[in-house]
This record gives structure tokens, C-alpha cells and sequence, in this order.
């Protein structure tokens, strides 16, 4: 059964938004990219939540978000994150124990507004001695109040609330085989850079550190002379140079830059035009910090978690856009990273191709959405208790509503079964009680009123037999719902006793004793089915063929066999560029097959 969900990533720039229909393949169709608006009055300050909620309304009707499960980030702000490994103990007391041990261990201390998230990662094995793993997440409580306010006007409410960082894993491990992976999410965005590890589904680890796009944009703004703007269309436009330059001694590197500056402008080049020596070496800088930062959070994380190991490496965010940046900082660190692909791991289609090229900065979105399909002891959810019963009684009164329909049309279909066989047993008993009246008021000998009373009592029994053996012929009828092509239908269809049997069926019903109902039960079936094909005889053939082939391989069926037409005296047709060696008509084809019931 479709559902849809939905997932809403709010950002300090854009806002991304991911609607999708979760059914076997996931199936992506809608995607947004919305500046996020901000307050502008002396009163209030922060995200325009009206404004950003029109934005989405324009396409996304209220109507379908309401119909539709939705997980929001808590925007602006980072968790803090750590797992605690306890002795084995009760699973009740086990959350309790972890919480207490998270307020002592956590820098800096949670305060009276923190709020916090378990999980139950699974059973490790540390100096043989078998512990418990538990994730702990905390969050202030203010921020969740803001992302819980978004809809609130609205009358709408997010079915999960939670980090990004902490959804990304059901990105990466929706795959089987990535289900016990570890891999790293590097999120570049525009104020900040976030690292986070995840094993599977459910993160381990995450840093924040405060460097992002806007401080590597100031940076070249500052080197070149240029408005901010400007720096950030060159950036996006000429990316990460991909220029050598062997010296280490910046007094040769800025020579170098300067003649190339001197010979560009003797040749007449645009001034507009930036020297992509001098911007490489600009971001030279960035390089290292974003570099230096990886190896130390793998580091922390190695000598934290000794048995971990970095399986994959992703970039995602808008840092990821820039051009040969995650090829660069590959080669200087390991495992090589590469560019969050969601369609790769997913294996999902996308009916939105308005950013195609920018998918990546939909990988947060894509997480949240993914977040609200899984189970309720898997998720990092902030939502109020309050709002997760009533998500819980909601899911469990439309369960409830499903069980009731199903019982009711159960009941139906058995009293209206049942209706019809107590008719025709009613209407058997009639003719039985009618036999046995004219027998008992006829004058013939005593003897052969007792065997008349006889016959009458088997052919009861015999019906009472038959009713309670009949057989269910709604799986075979539904089997052959399949059809090749089109140019297929079928003329008649006779499921039944073998012709033989059909032949003798007057002599049949003389038989009436116990014996003879018993061995009706045990009687195989027949079916014999005629399917008239529009097409030359060898295209007809072959579609029958076919047909048959799929009989086979069903279990209700045995011994299927296909009985063809006579062959045609082959006359070769030219039709439409196309040679037909027999002509274009309706064949009727017979197929025979005994049937497993």
C-alpha cells in the first residue's frame, strides 16, 4: 500500500524538501529548494515560519501534508551525541541507566532544558565480557519547540523530529548490505561543517565545528578584492582549480601569479577573468582546515571506538558543489571520499528533474523522509510524548479500522455462503421429505419401502457430502488474469470433472451410496480453456506459448498442455514495411490441464 512522506530540512539558506511515495521502490516526486525567509522587524528575529510555509504550500497542498507522514530537522543547532556501554540489565532499567550516565559524561553539562533521545544500538563484546551499547542524543528543548511551531498555525504536526546527522544512515544502509557498515557524512554547509559517523541506520558519533561555505567565500572575497557575491559565482563557476604548481616557496608562487597576471593582460583577456593559480592558491587554505579536521575526528573516533572502522566517506551539503573540491581532499585522505549519489544507494527513481545536478543538497531532506518509515525503536524522534501517542493511536485506529472491514466483510462473505447452501440443502431435504411421503403412502411391499427409504437417506448424505467437499476455484480464476497481449481473450472456459467421468455422470448419480460420495471427493478436476489470439500464426504460437509456460510454473495446475490450430499454407503479407508469412487474424487456441485441488 502507498504512503507518503515527507522530508524537511531547514537550513540558514535554503530549505529542502522531499516528498516521495514509500512502496516497495521508493519513488522521489517532489523536490524543493526554498531560501529559507527570515524575520526582518526590530520585534522578532528568525525564520519567516508563515512565509517558508506558503512557499511549501504552493507545491504541496495542506490537504497532502496532512494525509502524509513528515519529519523535520531542528534547524540551526547541533545535538550533542555519545553512546554508553552498560553491563547487561533489565530492558526497562536499561534507558534509565543510560541517561544517567550520558548527564555525567557529556560536555558541556546539560541543563533543566535539555532533552534527550535512546536508542538500543545491540550487545558488544568488550574483555569478553558481553555489555550493552546505547545511543544517546540531547537536544534543548526551545529548539524543538520551534521545529514542533512550524505547522502549528496550520493545524499540522511533524510525525518525527530530529537532527539530520542522525537520519542520514537510513540513506545509506536502505540497501541490505550496508546494514552493518560504518560510514562518515561530511556536511559542508554554509555556517558550519558536521561530521557524523553512523553504523547501519543509527549514528555513533557527530562533531560540529563552526567553518562552512560562507567563511571560504569571505576568505576568497578578502584575497581577490571582490564583493562577497562575486567571489561566490566565481567559486561556483571555475570550482577548485585543478592546476600544479611544483614550488613550495610562496615568493615564486606570487612571481608566478603575477606573470601570468602580466602576460593575460598584454594578451588582451578580460579583467574580469580570475588567474586560477592565485585562486588555488587561496583555497589552499580551506583545503588544510577541511582536511586537518576529518583526520582529527577520525582519529578521536579510532582511539574512542578501538573495533570501528570507516567503511565509505560522503560529502554532502552545499561544500559538495563545488567543483574538484571532494576529489582533492580524496587524495589526502582515506578511505577516498565521494559525493552523496541518493539515487545510487537508494536504487530510487526521481520524477523531479529540476535539480538534478544538485541532488546532494537533498540528502538531509531524503534522511528525514526515509526516518519516518522506520520502527518506532530505531528512530532519534524529539517529539513530545503526547504527540507521539496520538501518532500511535492514529496508526493503531486505522489498523484497527482495516481489521474491522476485513472481519466484516469476512462475516459477509461466510453468511451469505452459508446463506446459499443451507437454500440448496433446504430445497435437497424438501425433495428427500417429499420422496420419503410418497413412498410412505403408497401400497407396495415392505421391503421395498425400507430400500426406498434407504436410497432417499444416501442421497442425503451424499448431498450433505458433496456440500461439505466443494471445492475453491477463486485462486485458479484469479491465476488466469494474465495476459500476454492485448490482441488476447479468452472464448470459453470449463473447469470440471474429465470427459470420461462426464460421459458417465447419468450413471454416476444412480450410484448414491456413502461409498460413491467418498470417492466423488477424491475425483480430479479438469480445466479446459479456449484463448483466441490476433496476430500471424507464428506470433500466435509463440503468445500461446507463453501463456502456457506461466500455467506450468503455477501450482494449481498439472499435465498443461496447448492444442493448436491447423497450420496455415504460408502466404507471405507485406504490411507497414513488415512480412507476415501467414496472414493477420483471430486463432483460437485449446489448452488442457488438470488441476491441483
Amino acid at each position: 500500500m502507498k504512503h507518503t512522506i515527507i522530508g524537511i530540512d531547514i537550513g540558514g539558506i535554503y530549505t529542502k524538501v522531499v516528498e516521495a511515495e514509500a512502496a516497495g521502490k521508493l519513488s522521489v516526486i517532489n523536490t524543493l529548494l526554498i531560501p529559507t525567509p527570515f524575520l526582518s522587524n526590530a520585534k522578532e528575529t528568525g525564520i519567516d515560519k508563515r512565509a517558508l510555509c506558503q512557499e511549501i504550500f504552493k507545491k504541496i497542498p495542506l490537504s497532502r501534508l496532512k494525509e502524509s507522514r513528515i519529519a523535520i530537522n531542528i534547524p540551526i543547532f547541533s545535538p550533542v551525541i555519545t553512546t554508553i556501554v552498560l553491563p547487561r540489565m533489565n530492558k526497562k532499567e536499561l534507558g534509565a541507566a543510560a541517561l544517567t550516565e550520558a548527564r555525567r559524561k557529556m560536555i558541556p553539562q546539560p541543563g533543566p532544558n535539555s532533552i534527550f533521545e535512546t536508542v538500543f544500538l545491540g550487545e558488544i563484546i568488550e574483555a569478553n565480557i558481553p555489555r550493552y551499547e546505547v545511543l544517546v542524543v540531547r537536544e534543548e528543548k526551545e529548539f524543538v519547540i520551534t521545529a514542533l511551531d512550524f505547522f502549528k498555525e496550520f493545524d499540522l504536526y511533524p510525525s518525527v523530529i530530529t537532527p539530520v546527522c542522525a537520519s542520514l544512515g537510513s540513506v545509506f544502509a536502505r540497501k541490505p548490505e550496508y546494514r552493518d557498515k560504518e560510514a562518515a557524512f561530511i556536511d559542508i554547509g554554509h555556517s558550519s561543517m558536521s561530521i557524523s559517523i553512523s553504523k547501519g541506520i543509527n549514528i555513533i558519533f557527530n562533531r560540529n565545528i563552526s567553518f562552512g561555505c560562507k567563511d571560504i567565500i569571505q576568505g576568497l572575497a578578502s584575497g581577490l578584492g571582490l564583493p562577497y557575491q562575486q567571489a561566490q559565482d566565481i567559486l561556483l563557476k571555475n570550482g577548485l582549480p585543478d592546476v600544479q604548481f611544483g614550488s613550495k616557496d610562496r615568493v615564486a608562487i606570487a612571481e608566478e601569479i603575477m606573470r601570468q597576471k602580466y602576460e593575460a593582460g598584454v594578451d588582451g583577456k578580460a579583467e574580469g577573468d580570475v588567474n586560477l593559480l592565485e585562486l588555488r592558491m587561496l583555497m589552499e587554505p580551506f583545503l588544510e582546515r577541511i582536511t586537518q579536521e576529518i583526520r582529527r575526528t577520525f582519529i578521536y573516533f579510532k582511539e574512542r571506538y578501538e573495533a570501528r572502522n570507516i567503511e565509505r566517506i560522503f560529502f554532502l551539503g552545499g561544500g559538495a558543489l563545488i567543483n574538484n573540491l571532494v576529489n582533492t581532499v580524496g587524495a589526502r585522505i582515506s578511505p577516498s571520499p565521494e559525493i552523496m549519489d541518493i539515487s545510487k544507494l537508494m536504487g530510487s527513481s526521481f520524477e523531479d528533474n529540476r535539480y538534478k545536478d544538485k541532488f546532494v543538497l537533498f540528502s538531509g531532506a531524503m534522511g528525514l523522509a526515509l526516518s519516518t518509515t522506520l520502527k518506532t525503536q530505531e528512530i532519534i524522534n524529539f517529539l513530545p510524548f503526547e504527540f507521539k501517542k496520538k501518532e500511535e493511536i492514529a496508526i493503531k485506529r486505522s489498523i484497527f479500522s482495516a481489521v474491522c472491514i476485513l472481519i466484516i466483510c469476512g462475516f459477509l462473505t461466510g453468511w451469505i455462503n452459508f446463506w446459499i447452501i443451507s437454500i440448496n440443502a433446504g430445497r435437497s431435504l424438501k425433495r428427500v421429505n417429499f420422496e420419503i411421503g410418497r413412498l410412505q403412502g403408497s401400497h407396495i411391499e415392505t421391503k421395498s419401502l425400507a430400500a426406498a427409504m434407504k436410497s432417499i437417506e444416501d442421497r442425503n448424505n451424499a448431498i450433505k457430502s458433496l456440500i461439505e467437499g466443494r471445492k475453491d476455484f477463486l485462486p485458479i480464476l484469479s491465476s488466469l488474469a494474465i495476459r500476454e497481449t492485448d490482441q488476447m481473450f479468452f472464448s470459453h472456459l470449463y473447469i470440471g470433472k474429465p470427459k470420461k467421468q462426464r460421459e458417465t455422470k447419468a450413471s454416476a448419480r444412480r450410484m448414491v451410496s456413502s461409498r460413491t460420495a467418498s470417492e466423488a471427493k477424491s475425483e480430479g478436476y479438469v480445466m479446459e480453456l479456449k484463448i483466441n489470439i490476433l496476430g500471424d500464426y507464428e506470433k500466435s504460437y509463440s503468445v500461446a506459448e507463453k501463456f502456457v509456460s506461466k500455467l506450468r510454473k503455477m501450482p494449481y495446475f498439472k499435465n498443461a498442455k496447448l492444442i493448436t490450430p491447423s497450420l496455415d499454407i504460408i502466404k507471405p503479407v507485406i504490411d507497414d514495411n513488415n512480412v507476415n508469412l501467414t496472414a493477420v487474424k483471430w486463432r483460437e487456441f485449446t489448452v488442457e490441464a488438470g488441476l491441483n485441488i
